[in-house]
């Protein structure tokens, strides 16, 4: 089985186990017999002996080693992990007890309250300033420093969501989702709870962020000299925005997955879903390819602007950006490349089906 293998529990639900990039549900006393194993890449005898040693069943134990190996093959790889990049920042414990804290405030009536308090703190505080304050460069060092508070705080929001479930979450760390450097927190068993459950998860940390930027804006509108408090406000809604998009696979795209009971909108729609659902998903699947060609066009050309204004400041040649540009352009569509072509397989697949159903 590829992997170390990774457990977590949960005193009356399924346990999670993961084997590298694999994962799948446990039950609590299989997931006990087999804990002794945790940080090991076990075989299929390994997996057997140790459930009879356990008191299992000789025949029991054997079938539960080639069940658990045969799932982990047939698993696909991928699910809520898009980050191929991590590096971790705030250990498990610390998290955990964080987000212990916050749980009382991840009702849904809290998380309404939060989101309004965004919207309405920077219309009123954006409102009455009328436009952009001139920052200097200690107040623009300050509001990225302030933004980057409520991106840890937008973490801190999923994590204590699924600490509401019982479920431990992971660590928060610094990742690259396709090529953009994101904060990201564990919180893999979401795919262990219910629905209801998994779209708090989802929501929780952009209500967090927006009701921090809701608090940003008001102090940044009365308190004196913070205006760099509402332009990193209005930096946290930005964020915000982009996550809700449900093209990339952060917030919004899992949302959209979890709202409509699929594990993943990339791959084609399970058989016994409804006609509207296949066609709804080939629709948002075409959009999703235009989203992404126009970012892998436009990014590069913007990113060489801005490189060009560095080295020329700097009195570099020119070349260096276009060089620059070049390797970023190429890893870019590497991504893109992949990422388009399972669209269009899963298309093909929902095309001919809605095809099929309709003769």
């Amino acid at each position: 089985m590829a992997g170390r293998w990774r457990f977590t529990a949960h005193p009356h639900r399924d346990w999670l186990l993961k084997a590298g990039a694999t994962r799948f549900a446990l039950s609590p006393d299989l997931g006990q017999a087999l804990l002794p194993l945790q940080g090991t890449t076990p075989d299929h005898r390994t997996i057997s002996r140790l459930l009879e040693q356990q008191g299992w069943e000789g025949d029991c134990s054997r079938r539960t080693a080639d069940a658990l190996v045969a799932l982990t093959r047939g698993r696909r790889r991928g699910g809520r992990e898009p980050i191929w990049l991590k590096i971790p920042l705030v250990p498990a414990d610390w998290t955990n007890a964080l987000a212990g804290l916050l749980v009382g405030l991840t009702s849904w009536p809290v998380l309404g309250a939060m989101a309004a308090l965004g919207f309405v703190g920077l219309a009123t505080a954006g409102w009455s300033q009328g436009g952009p304050a001139y920052l200097t460069g200690f107040e623009l060092r300050a509001s990225i420093l302030c933004f980057l508070g409520t991106a840890f705080w937008h973490e801190l929001g999923h994590a204590a969501a699924l600490r509401r479930t019982g479920y431990p979450c992971g660590g928060v760390g610094l990742g690259v989702l396709f090529i953009f450097p994101v904060l990201y927190a564990e919180v893999t068993a979401v795919e262990l709870v219910t629905r209801r459950d998994r779209l708090r998860v989802d929501l929780a940390g952009v209500c967090f962020q927006l009701g921090a930027a809701g608090v940003l804006g008001l102090v940044g509108w009365q308190v004196p000299g913070a205006a760099f408090c509402l332009t990193a406000g209005w930096l946290a809604l930005a964020a915000v925005t982009w996550s809700l998009l449900p093209f990339i696979r952060a917030d919004g795209y899992w949302f959209l997955c979890d709202a409509l009971g699929l594990v993943d909108l990339d791959r084609p729609v399970p058989w016994k879903r409804s006609t509207r659902v296949r066609a709804f998903l080939v629709l948002h699947r075409v959009v999703n390819a235009g989203f992404l060609i126009l970012v892998g066009v436009a990014l590069p050309v913007r990113i060489h602007g801005w490189l060009l204004v560095l080295t020329r400041t700097w009195q570099w040649p020119d070349q260096v950006a276009l060089v620059a540009v070049a390797f970023f352009t190429a890893a870019a569509w590497w991504g893109l490349g992949q990422r388009l072509l399972m669209l269009y397989a899963a298309c093909r697949v929902d095309l001919l089906r809605l095809w099929e159903r309709s003769l």
